[in-house]
């Protein structure tokens, strides 16, 4: 019987690798770092931003997923040109990943606003730490076993901005790494097409309202959309809300101080039954823009 029940554990896991390790990591307080969506972003700042953030997802349970990001993107000199970098670290239970990417972006102005477009080249490490799943007896070969890999990938990206708002469509990983099983082949990560924008409305001398979309399609699992909502006062403290597929809603806030730090913090709540069993989320942002101009 012991033995069936880790049978049974081993395929439920190889059917949650295919199905849900297959999207690239997103962060609900999405506006604050684009350029994890789409590298044509890379440089919109006109100035050095960094940016780091931290999400953790259904806090109720043992091990729950958790991504760290740290970016940094600026322009090149006086030129049209911008490079970045991002490094993010991806835990999904068992299986952990490491990515690298090189940003660069290209843009020109147009009658209708800036028009920007932009690559990236990822290199991705890969580990599955399975024989967790059996800590009794690690060496059984008829058991699962731990796997790693490195994989290269690239994306690329175009977007629009103007003065107050931005729009742009992104493939981050043109390329599916996979690894071969007995009779079967897993996808480690799926195609995807990413889709955001935003745009700031005026209130008031006081108060501004960004809007901002997100839309990822994504193969072989269900598309997922998001809405958010920034009331910013005084261009220094920002209160979002928003809701997105599968009856998901954040709520949080940023502050930024010295026209050059920012600190935020947004709580996901799931109104469904896995976030009634699992908890909601968590995350933070931390930031820094380099000759940022007083008062932007």
């Amino acid at each position: 019987m012991k033995l069936i029940g880790i049978i049974i554990c081993w395929l439920m896991l190889v059917c949650f690798v295919k199905n849900t390790n297959a999207q690239l990591p997103w962060f609900s307080n999405f506006n604050n770092n684009v350029i994890a969506l789409n590298p044509a972003f890379t440089g919109n700042e006109y100035h050095l931003s960094v940016r780091g953030q931290y999400k953790t997802m259904w806090t109720e349970i043992i091990n729950p997923p958790s991504t760290s990001l740290i970016s940094a993107h600026a322009p090149i000199g006086i030129s049209n040109s911008s490079i970045g970098g991002i490094i993010t670290h991806d835990n999904f239970g068992v299986i952990t990943t490491n990515n690298l990417s090189i940003n660069y972006a290209y843009r020109f102005q147009t009658q209708i606003g800036r028009i920007a477009a932009g690559i990236l080249l990822n290199v991705q490490d890969y580990r599955e730490q399975l024989t967790a799943t059996h800590p009794t007896t690690p060496n059984d070969p008829a058991l699962a076993t731990d796997y790693s890999a490195m994989f290269f990938n690239g994306g690329l990206g175009i977007a629009w901005e103007s003065e107050n708002g931005f729009f742009g469509i992104a493939v981050p990983a043109i390329l599916t790494p996979t690894r071969n099983e007995t009779n079967d082949t897993i996808a480690l990560t799926a195609p995807q097409l990413n889709l955001n924008g935003a745009y700031t409305f005026v209130l008031s001398p006081d108060w501004e309202l960004t809007s901002s979309l997100y839309y990822g399609y994504i193969n072989t699992l269900p598309s997922q959309m998001a809405l958010m909502f920034d009331f910013t006062w005084k261009n220094n403290y920002a209160f979002l809300a928003g809701i997105r597929t599968n009856n998901a809603y954040t709520a949080g806030f940023t502050y930024t101080f010295l026209y050059n730090f920012k600190i935020g913090y947004t709580y996901d709540y799931f109104d469904n039954n896995l976030g009634a069993a699992a908890g909601g989320g968590h995350e933070l942002v931390i930031g820094f823009d380099l000759n940022k101009p007083e008062g932007e």
